[in-house]
């Protein structure tokens, strides 16, 4: 019986020359950064933003007539995972996680 793979589809952001890893990610309250052993001696860093769980930001437009509350709660957790590739960084970013990254360490072009 042959095995099942899944697959999966990544948004990967390479960055621009001559950054430096720790100009990479936004500095933000409750991101959490990890090391992760890749093989070869190189070590990914993914950053995890934790979610917070609270009514969705266009509640407030039926504030006068419907109690936010009433919406639920959502959250959008996030996480960016920093590797590098030869003189530069790629992050590959899941979820929320396109969030985490200084956009102007990044090249804009789809790759």
């Amino acid at each position: 019986m042959a095995t099942e793979v899944s697959s999966r589809s990544l948004t990967i952001h390479l960055s621009k020359e001559k950054q430096r890893r720790n100009s990479l990610i936004k500095p933000a309250a409750g991101t959490i950064e990890k090391r992760i052993p890749l093989g070869k001696g190189i070590e990914g860093r993914p950053f995890i933003k934790a979610p917070t769980a609270s009514p969705p930001s266009w509640a407030d437009l039926f504030e006068e007539h419907v109690d936010a509350r009433e919406f639920g709660k959502s959250s959008s957790p996030g996480a960016a995972l920093i590797v590098p590739v030869k003189e530069r960084w790629v992050a590959v970013t899941f979820g929320q996680g396109r969030h985490l990254l200084s956009s102007d360490t990044y090249l804009m072009e789809r790759i």
